[in-house]
């Protein structure tokens, strides 16, 4: 998944192409500052390009709570555990009960991502909404 714009046929004004790259440099470059690469994360599949992409060690994935049995649950928390693993991500709209849980078993910390602009205050449109996302991500991080 690519967060940068570079198709010049498309029907978005140049500032809005230009802040949205510009927006998407500046979080990938802190990240790498910050040596996500490093940082072995589990996150709910629908998050898995947009952390991926910001650079985080992503060691497994999971589908919406409803959808995941007994024995998966199960193998998450070990490969969290054996892992080292030390983000749980979660989406917001598929619901965050699980996220918690998980990260209460394997000892990591939960972070809440969205996948809808307006979700979340001050997440009105797309550019808001990634730096909203990496600002979690981040600022976790800078915090640890």
């Amino acid at each position: 998944m690519c967060y940068y714009i570079t198709n010049s046929n498309t029907k978005y004004p140049a500032g809005i192409i230009k802040s949205i790259n510009d927006t998407a440099k500046a979080l990938k470059e802190e990240a790498e500052y910050l040596e996500v690469e490093q940082i072995k994360v589990i996150c709910m599949k629908w998050q898995e390009g947009f952390v991926k992409w910001l650079g985080f060690n992503v060691v497994a994935t999971y589908l919406p709570p409803e959808r995941i049995s007994v024995k998966q649950t199960l193998e998450l928390i070990k490969k969290g555990k054996e892992e080292s693993v030390v983000l749980i991500i979660d989406n917001l709209q598929s619901g965050t009960e699980f996220g918690a849980k998980l990260a209460s078993e394997v000892g990591a910390i939960q972070v809440i991502l969205s996948n809808f602009p307006g979700a979340i205050p001050e997440t009105e449109n797309y550019i808001r909404l990634i730096e909203h996302n990496a600002r979690q991500l981040l600022d976790v991080i800078k915090e640890r």
